[in-house]
């Protein structure tokens, strides 16, 4: 065989070994009760299949390694690509790094809440795979005016320091910034290399056979921890941890945390709704819970946001509203109660509530009951805060627009 037709064999059986295992996540799905016994949620299933393609592409095949960028708009966020349940109170950013290097990030802090940084040791999906390191930036060295400076990668430092994998080329690191409002300034961020490379480094990207053939093989292997982990994934995770049971919420375990890609920092307590027209889901905690953040959103049956920037499906702590004897109530139906603290379905008859709850103490587990939508009134004290269908209207149309200047900007 010559050397060109080692070069095509490789590279067409790495193009095939993708599409087998795309294929394989699409039969996965086809298989599963949520798509055989509920027709509602089959065109999502598709919509999800495209999106884990894009997903493959720009974080796997696009990046270029030569001046690595924070991938906002291309990666993990709540509109577009919300594979995965990514927060709607966070602004990410997702860098891909090269574990044989250094870089520098600087950034500005205005009304960031909370900046917390997460690395990974090698690709999701890829032998070696795992969360490496959680670094909360209020434990690091930030001047008076918000600016910071921290060092990735390279030889150990004294502060604001972390470290990378160096037996990895390829490696992820998640940035999170939480807002209390999308209407805050979200200050700015930067990343750069800093160790010096020959020029054409990486020219193995653009020119060698081989080295496309390991980006493919990679971008396979990311297809199958999409599906499994997150399309498929979330939704086992969260009834596992329940036992089975739906409409009930429950802490994932370290083990569902771990394989979930869930940031050390935080408590993850979720639960699977199942509820009709005309029954609601009312959730209750003994107030305001000792947590830098937390918040409720809701997911689909395949592990994606629902649509925060245009309905009600997340509510943050700044958001909710105490009863007068000091605990949450928190009303999930597909129609409005007229309460502050509603979770919108968004159409959904299931779905996946996801309670996130970070730097905690102790994690505080709602209690939940199955109520008929009806009986609301009865069921909540007499000064639960109210909301008008107007006011509620002009909180969402206020919330859109700031969420869109956030992220076209």
């Amino acid at each position: 065989m010559s050397i060109d037709e080692s070069t095509d064999s490789e590279l067409s059986t790495a193009w095939s070994e993708y599409y087998r295992a795309l294929e394989q996540v699409r039969s996965n799905v086809e298989s599963s009760p949520r798509y055989r016994d509920r027709p509602e949620h089959r065109a999502k299933a598709y919509h999800v299949l495209m999106e884990i393609q894009a997903l493959s592409f720009n974080l796997v095949i696009a990046p270029r390694m030569t001046n690595p960028r924070l991938l906002r708009a291309l990666s993990y966020q709540t509109d577009i690509y919300a594979t995965g349940l990514p927060g709607p109170d966070f602004v990410y950013a997702t860098a891909l790094l090269d574990g044989s290097q250094a870089y520098r990030m600087r950034g500005r802090l205005v009304q960031t809440r909370m900046f917390v940084i997460q690395t990974f040791a090698a690709m999701w999906g890829e032998q070696g795979y795992k969360n490496s390191g959680n670094y909360d930036l209020s434990t690091m060295n930030v001047e008076p005016d918000g600016t910071f400076e921290l060092i990735i990668g390279g030889p150990e430092q004294r502060s604001n320091w972390i470290p990378l994998n160096s037996a990895a080329d390829f490696q992820p690191l998640v940035v999170r910034r939480q807002v209390a409002s999308w209407a805050d300034d979200t200050g700015e961020l930067s990343l750069e290399r800093t160790s010096p490379i020959e020029d054409g480094y990486y020219d193995g990207d653009e020119f060698d056979p081989d080295t496309q053939s390991r980006r493919i093989r990679r971008a396979t292997e990311y297809i199958k921890f999409l599906g499994e982990t997150y399309v498929l994934g979330l939704y086992e995770i969260t009834l596992a941890s329940c036992n089975n049971q739906k409409n009930v919420i429950c802490l994932w375990s370290q083990a569902g945390k771990s394989k979930a890609g869930g940031i050390g920092l935080a408590n993850y307590i979720a639960g699977i709704f199942d509820v009709q027209a005309d029954e609601a889901l009312l959730m209750e905690m003994p107030g305001q819970p000792d947590a830098a953040y937390w918040s409720f959103q809701l997911g689909d049956v395949w592990g994606r946001s629902l649509p925060f920037q245009d309905r009600q499906v997340s509510l943050n702590m700044d958001e909710a509203s105490t009863d007068g004897d000091g605990n949450i109530r928190v009303v999930l139906s597909h129609r409005d109660p007229g309460v502050v603290n509603w979770l919108d379905t968004a159409g959904r008859t299931e779905g996946i509530i996801l309670y996130r709850n970070y730097l905690a103490g102790v994690p505080v587990i709602p209690t939940v009951r199955k109520v008929r939508f009806a009986e609301l009134d009865s069921l909540l004290p007499k000064d639960t805060r109210r909301i008008s269908p107007a006011a509620r209207r002009a909180r969402l149309d206020a919330h859109r627009r700031n969420v869109l200047r956030v992220m076209d900007g």
